[in-house]
């Protein structure tokens, strides 16, 4: 069922000179209402016996005043060297807040798909229903060969998860996002200009999914020894700590609260970077522009975790090209993560052969490969010996992660592109204009994804399209 509601936008903006300065004053008003009409639920395979009608709810209703802040002074009233800076705030976008919109559904916020765990016994060639759960499916505990299901609520008309109203209305509710950029632009020569900008961006208000059901106390830690490879930092071989498995008392017993992170410490998010850029034009037709951006991304929410180690949190994980979206559960050890620089590097130049009246266009791109993790599969007899006992919920392994988000790339790609372009001119109002674009000239197998499963790490999923050549033909009238 989509969502119903409103979003609305307000802007104003002023310019103010004075003598060698100018700044830009912005602010602009954000609402959004996000609200559900009544829904129904009927039976189902597992649930046979379901029959739940959902009200009406006005689910959300966020308001925001989001400046936008810019100066720019000429050093030396020259008009060749200017400082450049602006301050501005974003709020998370409509279509990214799936979190808020997914669980404000009434349908979302029950229990309408679990897991649960079975062990087969034998072999397939010994029992017959090797591949088949022995077992009550529409029994939410434990029974024949079949574990409980990870939510005993599940076709129930109890709400797994509820969201906590602090963080659905009024102002200053909605995730967001700072930027200030610092720099300068300086004039080299005669039509040749450098510029130099330093970037932050850092981001609040952070969500965190608690089950209220379940106390810090309710999980035990434990670590496991890394597998050793070529392929993982150091070898491998290393001890992961940090990680937690829920008591096996507490299987099934969900009652999830969506609420600030702030709630349970502090948690942080942002990225920092370089941008350098430069602008030449050489004479008619004749120009070079592009320029290079390197940063990273770093995230901490330690303190959060600490202080219960069964919430998932999802970062925001909007870095400029950092560690991407992930999310923290108690098998993923990393909590303060400070990613490694990525590094771009773009040109584009263009310049007209004379006589024949041919255009060449290329373009360079050196682009950062692949950010890759490892989620390796530690089974019982690799996690019993700190654990003290099997993982819980019949669980036969639990899936870790060996490699901190953010940190580890396949190798930078170079990429060229050609274009030639021959006009032709009829009369003042006619135009024709015939292209041969060359991509990837040099025919590059760079990696642009691999997977991230220990089993088969660093196997590319993904690679930059081979050489390949398009005509086209251009008329303008």
């Amino acid at each position: 069922m989509n969502n119903l509601g409103a979003e609305l936008g307000v802007y104003a903006q002023d310019k103010w000179t004075l003598r060698r300065l100018t700044a830009n004053l912005g602010i602009r008003y954000e609402y959004e209402n996000i609200n559900f009409p009544q829904q129904q639920l009927g039976p189902g395979v597992l649930v046979p016996n379901r029959n739940i009608t959902l009200p009406a709810v006005d689910y959300l209703s966020w308001s925001d005043i989001d400046p936008r802040l810019g100066a720019v002074y000429d050093l030396f009233g020259n008009g060749k060297t200017a400082l450049k800076a602006n301050l501005s705030r974003y709020v998370l976008a409509e279509r990214l807040t799936s979190d808020y919109t997914n669980l404000g559904n009434p349908v979302n916020a029950l229990a309408t798909t679990v897991t649960r765990s079975w062990i087969d016994t034998g072999t397939p060639a010994t029992n017959p229903n090797y591949y088949i759960p022995q077992c009550d499916l529409t029994n939410p505990a434990a029974n024949g060969n079949c574990g409980a299901m990870s939510s005993s609520q599940f076709g129930q008309a109890i709400p797994s998860t509820i969201s906590d109203p602090a963080i659905l209305h009024g102002w200053d509710k909605r995730p967001y996002d700072w930027e200030f950029e610092a720099g300068v632009q300086q004039q080299l020569a005669q039509r040749m200009s450098l510029s130099v900008s330093y970037f932050r961006r850092w981001y609040g208000n952070f969500t965190v999914i608690d089950n209220l059901d379940t106390l810090p106390s309710d999980y035990t830690e434990y670590s496991i020894a890394a597998p050793s490879s070529p392929l993982l930092p150091n070898g491998g071989g290393d001890t992961v700590s940090g990680l937690y498995n829920l008591n096996p008392n507490k299987v099934g017993q969900t009652n999830n609260l969506f609420t600030a992170a702030s709630n349970y410490g502090n948690m942080t998010e942002s990225w920092n970077g370089v941008d350098i850029g430069l602008n030449a034009r050489f004479g008619p037709g004749v120009m070079v522009q592009g320029g290079l951006s390197t940063g990273r991304s770093s995230e901490n929410f330690c303190n959060v975790r600490a202080n219960d180690p069964g919430l998932t949190i999802t970062t925001l994980g909007v870095g400029g090209g950092g560690a991407s979206a992930f999310s923290i559960s108690p098998t993923q050890p990393f909590c303060d993560i400070v990613g490694s620089f990525t590094t771009q590097v773009k040109f584009f130049g263009t310049y007209p052969v004379p006589k024949i009246g041919v255009q060449i266009a290329a373009t360079y791109r050196s682009l950062p490969g692949a950010n890759y993790t490892a989620s390796y599969v530690a089974s019982n007899a690799v996690v019993q010996p700190s654990l003290g006992r099997p993982l819980s919920g019949g669980a036969a392994n639990a899936t870790v992660n060996l490699i901190e988000p953010g940190t580890l790339f396949t190798p930078q790609t170079n990429l060229v592109d050609l274009r030639f372009s021959k006009l032709f001119k009829f009369d003042a109002k006619y135009r024709v204009s015939l292209n041969l674009d060359v991509y990837n000239v040099g025919n590059s197998s760079g990696i642009t994804a691999v997977s991230s499963n220990y089993a088969n790490l660093l196997t590319p999923t993904g690679i930059h399209l081979a050489r390949f050549y398009k005509f086209s033909l251009n008329f303008d009238f």
